[in-house]
């Protein structure tokens, strides 16, 4: 815990808190309450979920990693890249479709992108001061 923190104090008024804290709000904001994390790749339709999936693997690789070598600063600067495919997916794929499997499916996605930011903290606690931050540095320029 006390290298997490002192991963995170240095940087919390920098652009990759800012980044990681909205890819972490977009998909808890709508994942909220899912309970299950478990993606099927079979049922993955649109390129941008795809590419989100991949990446999502990928992250958990070099998580994994990160952690099991206490380099958590390693972590923020992985988990923070993941802000651009987040933002292009909620840009091109709707989340919410009629479909019971599809959009189950992509909750799942979601659910599954928190529990990965999670590894470096509970970022919805964390959200409220990240969010202040950003304000006051933007207050400041």
């Amino acid at each position: 815990i006390k290298k997490k923190v002192e991963a995170l104090a240095p940087i919390i008024g920098l652009p990759e808190m800012d980044d990681l804290a909205t890819a972490y709000e977009r998909c808890n904001n709508l994942s909220r309450g899912w309970e299950t994390e478990e993606v099927d790749p079979e049922l993955l339709q649109e390129e941008q979920e795809k590419v989100m999936y991949e990446r999502l693997v990928a992250a958990e690789r070099k998580t994994k990693e990160n952690a099991r070598r206490y380099d958590y600063a390693a972590m923020i600067k992985n988990l923070a890249a993941l802000r651009t495919v987040v933002d292009s997916f909620f840009d091109r794929v709707l989340v919410m479709v009629e479909e019971d499997r599809i959009r189950a499916n992509r909750l799942s996605l979601l659910r599954r992108y928190v529990l990965l930011f999670n590894q470096l903290a509970n970022l919805s606690l964390l959200s409220g001061l990240l969010v202040r931050e950003s304000q006051q540095s933007q207050e400041g320029l």
